[in-house]
Formats: structure tokens, sequence, C-alpha cells
């Protein structure tokens, strides 16, 4: 019938308009999509109207749903303030974020504090894109407010920490962290924080304290046990450290900074065996590799194998000629003296040699380079003379020409 699709018209035309008006105040990106949609239905319903023309219900039933259906649920979602391309904004910020595209996720948070204003969540993320930026005024500023706007937020008070103490306000920084902790009691990075702040200002029972109290509300972080040794081992408490480092590699067997300063413990309780094998696990980590390789050459010499040790002194002053010095001091290497200086001059000779390799090439780059600029010279020259002597040629035609 005629009514029927007149009432139909009226209600997609002011579904229409709240949807036009909504993407002006709220920038609702989903309703420009639905804007077209409508327009075209609304085009199309209007000459089968006029015309009286007959709709199939296979046409009529999609219309309907896509047409009015849907666009009045968007309409309800927003006028609750539901807002649709709200979350989508936020979930494509997220996405932004862990691809490390942080200045297109800083574009996408201004635009969701433009529609919704200010939000703790937004705010946060927008904190953490500044950080990661190393921009710390920013940073800070946000999660500062975000802090104001939701009191609970503690991840912003764990992230404003960090935030100090990157810039070096290390009481500050302690404040926060402690905060983060009172709201969340698990909350390991915090622990892990606020340990450093404090062994960074020399108050190392404090951070004791505190590490001792995270892994008893985090017991498989695996940092606070590394952390806590290595505190006890500056403090020379080496069993209580060698304990930790154990549960340390217990709860994560990758961890080679723990393997590492095992291995040391060991070394220095003249456990030797366990020592070798502690280093040779982290002998292919770039971090410990030449210290590890160090260690073990020490212990094969303390252990009277100078043939192993003296192939793995000759790989270290191959890889690092700064170990010579190293090597030449170290009393457990006097045994082999005569082994070990007959490398240092085969090493140095070879550093000679290409040291004057690299002199020579050096000297002949800058020969062949003044030799091209010579040859570009004389070429120059020589072009610049034939154009001289093509213009005497071409003179006396053209004089001649012109007495004829």
């Amino acid at each position: 019938m005629i009514i029927d699709k007149i009432a139909v018209i009226l209600v997609a035309c002011i579904v229409l308009i709240f949807l036009a008006i909504m993407y002006v105040k709220k920038q609702a990106i989903e309703n420009l999509v639905m804007i077209s949609f409508l327009s075209f239905f609304i085009g199309l319903y209007i000459p089968f109207t006029y015309y009286e023309m007959y709709i199939p219900l296979y046409i009529h039933i999609p219309v309907l749903i896509f047409g009015v259906i849907l666009p009045i649920i968007i309409v309800l979602l927003q006028y609750n303030n539901i807002m649709v391309s709200s979350k989508l904004l936020y979930r494509n910020a997220q996405k932004l974020y862990k691809k490390k595209k942080y200045d297109e996720t800083i574009q996408e948070l201004q635009k969701l504090i433009n529609i919704e204003g200010k939000k703790s969540e937004y705010l946060y993320l927008l904190g953490k894109c500044y950080a990661e930026k190393n921009d710390y005024l920013n940073a800070r500023d946000c999660f500062a407010l975000a802090i104001d706007l939701n009191k609970e937020d503690y991840l912003s008070y764990y992230e404003l920490g960090c935030v100090l103490e990157s810039t070096e306000k290390t009481d500050s920084a302690i404040m926060m962290f402690n905060k983060a902790l009172a709201l969340k009691k698990d909350m390991y990075e915090a622990y892990e924080a606020l340990g450093i702040c404090l062994a960074s200002k020399g108050r190392y029972q404090e951070a004791i304290k505190i590490y001792n109290e995270g892994i008893q509300n985090c017991e498989n972080s695996c940092e606070l046990y590394y952390n806590l040794a290595v505190l006890q081992m500056h403090l020379n408490l080496l069993e209580p450290a060698l304990n930790n480092l154990k549960i340390a590699v217990s709860i994560d067997d990758t961890l080679e900074e723990a393997h590492y300063n095992i291995a040391n413990i060991r070394y220095l309780k003249g456990e030797y065996d366990v020592a070798l094998s502690e280093y040779k696990k982290v002998t292919k980590n770039t971090e410990y590799s030449e210290k590890a390789y160090y260690k073990i050459a020490m212990i094969y010499a303390i252990q009277k194998e100078y043939e192993k040790a003296l192939t793995i002194i000759e790989y270290l002053i191959e890889s690092d000629a700064s170990y010579m010095e190293r090597i030449g001091d170290e009393i457990v290497f006097n045994p082999m003296k005569e082994q070990i200086n007959t490398l240092f001059l085969t090493r140095s000779k070879i550093l000679q040699e290409e040291m004057e390799e690299k002199e020579y090439v050096s000297k002949n780059k800058k020969k062949s380079h003044k030799k091209k600029k010579f040859q570009e010279k004389i070429e120059e020259e020589s072009q610049h003379e034939k154009e001289i002597k093509q213009e005497v040629i071409e003179k006396p035609n053209i004089f001649n020409k012109k007495l004829r």
C-alpha cells in the first residue's frame, strides 16, 4: 500500500537527519556509510511510491532491515551514548600501538578525546605512546591526568613512576611505585622498578625487603629472585644469593644472566667444575660470551689444562685485542707465560700488518682520487680547446658568406 511506503520513507528521512546531526556533533564515522545507504534507499523508494509500483517481498525485507531497522538501532545506541565509532577507534588505536606506529596511534586517540572527552584509558595509552617516543613531558602529563580521572588506575601510577625515573626524579618515582603497589599487590613490574630505584639511592636493605615482599605476592617472578640475588651478591651474601639464583633458573632456565652469576659464585667458592658447566651455558650470549670464555680459560689454567686455556686465549685476543693486557696481568696464567707471549707477538704482528695494509689502501685511494681529478681537469681543458678551434673554423665561413 502507498501509505506503508510513505511511512517507511518518513521514518528513513527522520533517521537520516538524526544520523547527520550525530556525525557533525560526535564525528560518528559509521554514520557516513548509513547516510549514503539511506539516501540511495530513499531515492529508490520514492519513484516506487509515486507510481504505486509493486515491490517483491524478497527485496522489501532486506531493504527494511538494512534501510530502516539497522539505522534505528545505530540511532538508539548513539542516543544512549553507546558510540560504535568510539569503540572502533579505540581498538584501532590499540592495534596501531602494538605495531609501534606511535604517531598514528596518537592521532586516533586525539580523535577519540575530541569525540568523547578525556578518559583515563585513552590518556594512559596516549602517555605510553609519548613515553615510547621519549617525549617524557607529554607522557608525564597524560599519566598524571589519567590518575586524576581515575584514582584506581594503578597502571598509570606505574608508568608515571617509570617516566619520573627516566628523568632522574627517583624520589617521586618511588612514591608512584608505592601507590601502584597499594592498589595492586601482585604487580611484579612495580616491585622490580621500586627495588631498582631504592638500590640506586643506596637503600639496599629497603630494596631487599621490597623484593622479598614481591616474591611473596608474585611467586613465579624470576626477575624478582634474580634482582634480589644481585643485591645480595653486592653485599657479599653469597649463599642466599646462590639460592635465589637457583630458584630464578628453575622458573626460567633461559635466564642466562642468572647462569652467569651462578658460575661467578661457584668460581669464588672454588667449585670449578660446576662453574665451568654454568659458564658454558652462556657462551652463545652476545653480552656474556667473552666474559664467560675468559673465566673458562682461567679455570682451565687453574686445573692445569693449559692447551685448552691457550685455545680460548687465542680466540679472545683475536676477537678483542684489549684482552692481551688483562691476560698478561692475570696470575693464574703465569705457568703459560712463554706460550701466551708467543701468541701475543703473533697477534701484534697481524694487527700491525692489518694497520699497514689499511694505511696503504687509504693512501692509494687518495692518489687514485687525485689522479681522477687531474684526468678530469685535462679532459675539460681538451674539450675547451676543441670548442675554441671549432669557433675559429666556423667564423671565417660566416665571414666569407657575408662577402659573397
